[in-house]
């Protein structure tokens, strides 16, 4: 399923393996320690993100990287701008959604994930997993 009209997202579906480990995931982000960075926060424990998540990003398809990949925890809780730099691309992993969290107006479920070429805005109220690839 992609976001008609909207080239610099698409919608993808999460394997069931990744799905499982979902939950897992959203229990331990809830507890952990995050700081600001602008309008959102991000985890600030990086060994607990990559023990908690790599139930989830071990089953996302293989990255397009060819140099540098990374995987980040956000926290948004009022609206913010989140940026991807040209010639990258962020997979966007909604883990926790409370109320109608969106992307660049695209409904977020769990379950699924955006894959981002551009910045977009993101209205709140999430947590989820970034693999950024550059």
């Amino acid at each position: 399923m992609s976001a008609a009209g909207k080239g610099h997202l698409s919608v993808q579906t999460l394997t069931d393996d990744a799905k499982e480990a979902t939950p897992a995931c959203g229990t331990w982000l809830r507890s952990a320690p995050f700081r600001p960075i602008g309008d959102y926060e991000i985890c600030d424990n990086n060994d607990g993100l990559l023990s908690s998540s790599h139930g989830i990003i071990k089953n996302l398809p293989p990255s397009k990287s060819t140099s540098e990949t990374r995987v980040a925890a956000c926290r948004f809780q009022k609206a913010a701008t989140l940026h991807v730099n040209e010639g990258s691309t962020v997979e966007l992993i909604p883990i926790i959604v409370a109320g109608s969290p969106t992307v660049s107006g695209q409904s977020l479920q769990v379950g699924q994930y955006l894959l981002l070429t551009k910045n977009v805005v993101v209205e709140p109220e999430l947590y989820c997993l970034l693999r950024l690839a550059q």
